[in-house]
């Protein structure tokens, strides 16, 4: 069992305001709830609900995150996104996808699998400002709600990174307060900050 998503965004908020530069890096992009209308408004882009873990999340911190951070606060290198601004990545993605399939096409299987169409039940949570982003995979069977990596360059490769939303911040905030890597086996990565930005970086080997 993973901690519940309001006990991993502390573990996780507390690790940053603790090891920021205050100067630098606001906490409020962090701290700010979404509202309860941008939330409605990303479950009636998508055409249904929304996982719990998800809203969960956003009803602690989504209305605040500024797309312009250098604070990739989740592994393996990504800005968490709020509710209008996944929107607005999502957007980008189906419109550049369109570039190279018709803008009808979409994602087939069910949740979890592999594929070259970034489909319209793909919601990104988090982005790195370029080619890639993670994103809630809403398409229907028993890995719904899984956390994927899109890449504009090779799609979705190697299946979810994490089950679920819950998971992926209690990877985070693990990695954060105790040093153990996150995404373990996949990219085994830890946390790195510097005055201005927060990254990821291989772990050394054990």
């Amino acid at each position: 069992m993973h901690p519940a998503v309001d006990v991993s965004w502390d573990l996780i908020v507390r690790w940053l305001d603790e090891h920021r530069d205050p100067e630098l890096i606001e906490m409020e992009w962090f701290t700010t709830p979404a509202t309860e209308a941008d939330i409605d408004a990303v479950a009636a882009e998508i055409g249904g609900p929304l996982p719990a873990d998800l809203v969960a999340w956003w009803r602690l911190a989504g209305g605040g995150f500024d797309p312009e951070s250098t604070v990739h606060l989740l592994p393996p290198g990504q800005l968490p996104l709020g509710p209008a601004d996944a929107i607005r990545v999502r957007a980008k993605c189906r419109e550049l996808m369109s570039y190279e399939v018709s803008p009808e096409a979409d994602a087939t299987g069910p949740a979890g699998g592999e594929t070259t169409v970034f489909g319209s039940q793909f919601l990104p949570v988090a982005w790195d400002h370029g080619h890639t982003n993670l994103f809630v995979d809403l398409r229907p069977g028993p890995q719904h709600g899984c956390v994927m990596r899109w890449d504009d360059e090779s799609a979705v490769r190697g299946g979810p990174l994490w089950p679920s939303v819950t998971a992926m911040l209690a990877d985070t905030a693990r990695a954060l307060t105790d040093g153990t890597p996150a995404l373990a086996g996949r990219a085994d990565c830890v946390p790195e900050l510097d005055e201005e930005a927060m990254f990821w970086e291989p772990a050394e080997p054990a």
